[in-house]
């Protein structure tokens, strides 16, 4: 089964350590309850990246031999393949340092767990370089607002000045989880690819963020985050015009070809809106 994130999702006074098994897929035991192995897709998480995906169950082809797997999906965009025996990756995971938190009482998790193999399934990096929009002055403003977050790459730790989230906790493989093919052993899922601006907002100014979001004067989403040092808040990175700062596809069906552990295709689910030049005045 799969587990969700902790509370509250974006500080750790609560909560310090790995917060195992939370952000994981855990074996049950059908006969006594008890657990049989566990593997955390991510820890300490400060982001909302729950396994949202329920873990799909598959036999991996090794020459004449099926091995038992659990294939799990994560809103990071990472996959992982597990042996359903045992738990181990199948593939390899290997533990890469992440930025550092500057929050005031947060101390991020240095490392965090990347497949070696598949790749990613989608981008877990967004700078203002990359800003897009329908409109030079969409791209502009875009890049305006991007340069004043923080974006150190996927797992840069929520702070007071603002950091983008990428992808964010309605990205990469979400509720919806994915298939597998036993023929071809390909697993296919379709994945979201939207930014998140997240702030850490200080106790003494919740308030008046809260009365704000509720009266319409601040779109982001806000949380109290009880017993912490601060709130938060949540929005989609979204232009003058209503598009996602990041270039498209914002959605996309991905096939993984796990015998060899790649990509084999990667394909957007409907039109690619750069080439469409109404897209400014139809949204």
């Amino acid at each position: 089964m799969p587990t969700t994130s902790p509370s509250p999702d974006y500080h750790r006074l609560k909560r310090p350590g790995d917060n195992k098994w939370a952000d994981s897929v855990v074996a049950l035991s059908a006969k006594t309850g008890e657990m049989v192995w566990g593997f955390q897709l991510v820890h300490h998480d400060l982001w909302d990246y729950d396994t949202a995906a329920q873990p799909v169950l598959a036999a991996l082809r090794r020459d004449s031999d099926e091995l038992p797997i659990v294939i799990a999906g994560n809103k990071t965009g990472n996959l992982y393949v597990l042996n359903r025996d045992t738990g181990a990756p199948v593939f390899g995971v290997e533990e890469r340092p992440v930025p550092k938190s500057d929050a005031e009482g947060e101390e991020a998790s240095p490392t965090q767990p990347f497949p070696l193999t598949p790749p990613p399934l989608v981008p877990q990096r967004l700078s203002a370089d990359d800003a897009w929009g329908p409109t030079p002055e969409d791209r502009n403003a875009c890049r305006a607002a991007m340069g004043k977050l923080r974006s150190e790459g996927i797992f840069t730790p929520p702070s007071v000045g603002g950091i983008i989230a990428f992808p964010g906790n309605l990205g990469g493989m979400n509720w919806s989880s994915g298939a597998f093919d036993p023929g071809q052993q390909v697993f296919v899922a379709n994945v979201n690819i939207f930014p998140m601006e997240v702030h850490l907002i200080p106790r003494d100014r919740y308030q008046e963020s809260e009365k704000a979001a509720k009266e319409g004067r601040f779109r982001a989403e806000v949380s109290p985050q009880h017993g912490t040092p601060y709130g938060m808040s949540r929005q989609l990175l979204m232009s003058p015009s209503g598009a996602p700062y990041n270039p498209p596809p914002w959605g996309s069906l991905v096939a993984v070809d796990l015998a060899r552990g790649t990509i084999r295709w990667n394909i957007p689910p409907g039109d690619d809106c750069r080439s469409v030049p109404e897209f400014a005045e139809r949204h």
